[in-house]
C-alpha cells in the first residue's frame, strides 16, 4: 500500500478528488520571521545574518489565509523563513487555518515540540513535518549548532509519534499520514538515510532531498563535501529523486518532474514580499509584495514567470533550486531584465 502524506498532491487528486489540473494555485507557502534557536549550517534563509523588517501583522497573515481560501487555496505550508514554533503568533495561525478547513503543514527542527506544543496541533490537525539528518548527537550538533539537542529532540519525537499514529489512516489503497520526518542528504550523512528510513518504522513518513546549495548552505558547502561518500551522493543528488521520490515530487503531463510547491504554490515572505521561490529574490521586482496588490493578482504575476522560467530554462530533474548551473543563468537573466511580463 502507497504512503502518501496529506495535503500533497496525490492525497488531493486521490483522496479529495480535487483535478489539479484545473488549479492555477493549490498552495500558500507562508512564512514566519528569520529568528531560530538554531544556526543550521544547511539554512537556505541565513537566519543567523539577517536584520527583520516591516513583518506581516497578525491581521494581515488572517486577510492573506482568507484571501488564499477564496482564490481555492487547499493547502497553508509554515516551512520557514525562521523555525515556526517560536513565533509568536504561530498558534493563532494554526487556530485561524484549522477554522477555515484548510490543510495546515508545518516545518519544525523539533525542539520547542514539547507536549502541549504537539497536543496543541494534534487537535488543530496540523501535518507536522520534523527536519533531523542524523541520529549521532555529535554531528547533530555539528550541523544544527544554536541550542540543537538531539536527546530532547528525541523524546519530543517519541511524544508525538504515538500521539499522531493515531491520525494514520487507509483509504481508496493509499495509507495517509500527518506526521513526517524529512531529512536533508548529503555527502557527510548520506550513509545514515537506511538508519532514519528505519527509525521511522511504519508510524512516520520518510521523506529525504539532496542539499539545496544556497543561503548558509552554499557558505559552508566545503563542509557538506567532506564526507566519506561523495560518489554515492552525487549519484543520489542526480537521480534521488526517481529512487527515492520525494514527497513534493509531481509528475506534469509532459512526463516531466516538477516540485508542487514551486509548479502550484505561492510565496509570500514574512513581510509580505512574493517572490518565485524563497531563493530568488530577484524575481521580487517582476511579482510584488502582498501589501500592495490583491493575493489574486499575484499569483496571475507568479504564474507567468513560472511559465516563462519553464518555457526557458531545461529543468533537468524537480527542483529549480537544487540545479545551480540553470537557476545562476535564470536569476543574471532576471537581473539584466530578460524577462518581459
Amino acid at each position: 500500500m502507497e504512503k502518501i502524506v496529506k495535503g500533497l498532491p496525490t492525497y488531493l487528486e486521490k483522496i479529495e478528488g480535487i483535478n489539479l489540473k484545473n488549479r492555477e494555485i493549490i498552495f500558500l507557502m507562508l512564512s514566519v520571521p528569520p529568528i531560530c534557536n538554531y544556526r543550521c549550517k544547511k539554512c537556505f534563509n541565513s537566519v543567523g545574518s539577517r536584520q527583520i523588517k516591516n513583518s506581516l501583522t497578525l491581521d494581515e497573515i488572517f486577510r492573506i489565509i482568507k484571501e488564499a481560501k477564496a482564490l481555492g487555496i487547499r493547502g497553508v505550508t509554515i516551512l520557514g523563513e525562521g523555525e515556526p514554533l517560536v513565533y509568536k503568533n504561530i498558534k493563532q495561525i494554526v487556530e485561524w487555518v484549522d477554522k477555515l478547513r484548510m490543510i495546515l503543514t508545518i516545518s519544525t527542527n523539533g525542539r520547542m515540540l514539547t507536549k502541549d506544543m504537539a497536543n496543541f496541533l494534534y487537535k488543530h490537525n496540523v501535518v507536522v513535518g520534523i527536519g533531523l539528518d542524523t541520529l549521532n548527537e555529535k554531528e547533530y550538533v555539528s550541523y544544527c549548532g544554536g541550542n540543537a539537542n538531539l536527546k530532547e529532540v528525541l523524546k519530543n519525537i517519541a511524544y508525538i509519534r504515538k500521539l499522531y499514529s493515531k491520525k494514520i489512516y487507509k483509504k481508496n489503497g493509499y495509507k495517509i499520514y500527518q506526521l513526517l520526518l524529512h531529512m536533508t542528504v548529503t555527502s557527510k550523512n548520506y550513509n545514515q538515510m537506511k538508519k532514519l528510513e528505519g527509525f521511522c518504522k511504519d508510524d512516520i513518513y520518510f521523506d529525504c532531498q539532496s542539499l539545496s546549495e544556497v543561503g548558509d548552505a552554499k557558505k559552508n558547502i566545503s563542509f557538506f563535501k567532506k564526507g566519506k561518500n561523495d560518489y554515492d551522493y552525487k549519484t543520489f543528488k542526480k537521480f534521488g529523486h526517481l529512487i527515492k521520490p520525494p514527497m513534493v515530487l509531481l509528475k506534469m503531463e509532459n512526463e516531466k518532474n516538477i516540485c508542487c510547491l514551486f509548479y502550484y504554490g505561492i510565496f509570500v515572505g514574512y513581510n509580505g514580499d512574493v517572490v518565485l521561490d524563497a531563493s530568488i529574490k530577484e524575481s521580487l521586482k517582476y511579482i510584488g509584495n502582498i501589501k500592495d496588490y490583491p493575493l489574486k493578482r499575484l499569483v496571475e504575476k507568479r504564474n507567468k514567470l513560472r511559465d516563462f522560467y519553464l518555457k526557458n530554462y531545461n529543468l533537468l530533474g524537480y527542483c529549480p533550486i537544487r540545479e545551480q548551473s540553470t537557476l545562476k543563468k535564470f536569476i543574471k537573466d532576471l537581473k539584466e531584465s530578460k524577462y518581459k511580463p
